[in-house]
C-alpha cells in the first residue's frame, strides 16, 4: 500500500462550532467534557472536535434530545476564528 492510499483512508479531525438558541442548562459542560462551551443570555456556542461525520451526527442528536434549539452548525477552518473565555482554543480545550 502506498503512502497516498494510506492517507486517503484516514479522516482528519474537524473542529465544529455549534450555536444554540438561548442559555443552555448548566450540565451541558459536564455532559460534553471534550467540548468548549460559552454562554450568553441569548446564545450558547459549543466547540467540539470530531473524527468522523457520524460523531457529529451523534452530537447533534444528543443536543436535540435535550430540547435545545440549534441555530447554526459549521466547520471552523481556522483555529484563530475560535475564542473562548481564555482566548484561543487549543487541543486541550476542545
Amino acid at each position: 500500500m502506498t503512502e497516498r492510499e494510506v492517507s486517503a483512508d484516514i479522516e482528519p479531525t474537524a473542529l465544529y462550532e455549534i450555536r444554540l438558541q438561548g442559555a443552555t442548562p448548566e450540565p451541558l459542560q459536564r455532559e460534553f467534557p471534550t467540548a468548549t462551551v460559552s454562554t450568553t443570555r441569548t446564545e450558547t456556542v459549543l466547540f467540539r472536535r470530531v473524527e468522523k461525520p457520524a460523531e457529529l451526527d451523534e452530537l447533534i442528536d444528543q443536543l436535540l434530545s435535550r430540547g435545545v434549539v440549534l441555530t447554526e452548525v459549521h466547520e471552523v477552518r481556522s483555529p484563530l476564528a475560535c475564542t473562548g473565555e481564555g482566548g484561543l482554543l487549543d487541543d486541550d480545550h476542545v
